[in-house]
């Protein structure tokens, strides 16, 4: 079911200790909170539903099947595109010169990235991701788009996080699982 790859992978995500501390979360449970299904907010509405940092979750349009592997087994195959868009620490840039800026905060995010899909690979096929399931089984995972820093006026942060508009930066990957 195609619901089920979506949760899978919101739980494959929120598994990974990098993209948990890139939210600031303790757990898979309050990093789940960062990984959304579908869209990321309703473009008819100025009010975010999901600020950053966050990953967004999407199913590929024609790109899920269901083929029989034994008599009444079937087992799933399909396209997942996963953006991640994380905020930039300020810390990143302390004491370097402003022409280091913009390389200095696409290190921090690439790095970021990198400890992420580590980890998605090593936990690909593993351990328990719900009862009874191991974790996704990714058989390729792609960088197609990005990495891109948002333009700052365009950065969507929360109510609580008022003042300075941060950096952000953004990349999507795709995921093809079995």
């Amino acid at each position: 079911m195609i619901s089920a790859v979506i949760d899978r992978t919101r739980i494959l995500v929120a598994d990974c200790q990098a993209f948990q501390n890139v939210v600031g979360a303790a757990s898979r449970l309050a990093a789940m909170e960062h990984v959304i299904r579908h869209y990321a907010d309703d473009d008819s509405s100025d009010v975010p539903e999901h600020a950053m940092p966050r990953a967004v979750i999407n199913f590929v349009g024609n790109s899920y099947e269901k083929n029989r592997v034994a008599l009444g087994t079937f087992a799933s195959r399909g396209t997942i595109d996963i953006t991640f868009e994380f905020l930039i620490p300020d810390s990143v840039l302390d004491g370097a010169p402003s022409h280091t800026h913009h390389e200095l905060r696409m290190q921090w995010f690439i790095e970021q990235i990198d400890l992420i899909e580590q980890e998605m690979r090593e936990l690909s096929g593993n351990g328990e991701s719900v009862e009874g399931e191991t974790h996704l089984n990714i058989i390729s995972l792609s960088a197609i788009e990005g990495p891109y820093e948002h333009p700052q006026e365009e950065v969507v942060v929360s109510n609580e996080s008022p003042g300075q508009i941060p950096y952000s930066a953004w990349m999507i990957y795709q995921l093809e699982h079995r």
